[in-house]
């Protein structure tokens, strides 16, 4: 969501205010769109996901959200306006305008976001490899000379 609407900030996608607010505002209260994990991730665009991403702005597809007494809930957006959250933070579905619908779901949000996932995953990988290969060596008492051959490395 974060980087839909960083995307759709940018000003070449001719939308409305009132469209990326209500994307800002399901955000700050941490209300997250359900987006089935199986889908069209990269055919295309990432039009299934995008989808299921926008749907909450018109009240339409599920959301996750903690309710005022702190547990974690999942339900349709139409549940949802109707909770004691909704009314507090004062939630109303949207009304989207021309081609609004194709700038939500059209681009490549989710391959930028599994990608991202996967950069930060790879980067914990390495310092774990690291700190193990570290403390191996460290409990074998080896020697950083058998690292200083220049045919090998």
């Amino acid at each position: 969501m974060a980087i839909r609407l960083n995307t759709l900030l940018k000003g070449n996608s001719g939308i409305q205010e009132s469209t990326v607010k209500q994307l800002a505002f399901l955000l700050n209260h941490d209300i997250h769109p359900v987006i089935p994990e199986q889908g069209s991730v990269g055919a295309s665009g990432d039009l299934c996901p995008l989808s299921h991403m926008a749907l909450p702005l018109i009240g339409e597809g599920e959301v996750t959200f903690t309710d005022l007494g702190g547990e974690v809930k999942e339900m349709t957006t139409q549940e949802f306006a109707a909770t004691e959250k909704a009314k507090s933070i004062s939630f109303k579905p949207i009304q989207l305008s021309y081609k609004e619908g194709l700038a939500l779901n059209n681009g490549t949000t989710v391959m930028t976001a599994v990608g991202t996932i996967a950069l930060h995953k790879a980067g914990q990988l390495l310092k774990v490899a690291t700190l193990s290969s570290a403390l191996i060596f460290e409990s074998l008492g080896a020697r950083k000379d058998s690292f200083a051959y220049e045919k090998i490395h």
